[in-house]
């Protein structure tokens, strides 16, 4: 009943402000990431290399991709990924259950 009333109150607060709600984006691909710029020079902790990131949930691919083509350029030291064992997704269990 809250998420109805929620719902609702959404779509009349859209209306009553005359904007259309946005469309949530269409496919697979990512929006576009910002670039750093050519002249920048990692400062404070990312100077001192000991910056690391978490990309839990990533495709092996995109860690790939990441890592060549943002992350290392940019003096991140390490990345941690989510472990490899596959699991079984059942619906009967919740997501935090693998």
């Amino acid at each position: 009943m809250r998420r109805r009333c929620a719902a609702a109150a959404l779509l009349l607060t859209g209306a009553a402000c005359g904007d259309s709600l946005p469309t949530p984006p269409s496919g697979n691909p990512p929006p576009d990431r910002p670039a750093l710029l050519p002249t920048y020079r990692p400062s404070g902790h990312m100077a001192a290399g000991d910056v690391f990131v978490h990309l839990f949930e990533w495709k092996w691919t995109d860690i790939a991709t990441e890592c060549e083509n943002v992350l290392g350029p940019a003096g991140v030291a390490a990345v941690q990924i989510s472990p490899p064992q596959e699991h079984s997704v059942q619906p009967s269990h919740t997501w935090s259950e693998r």
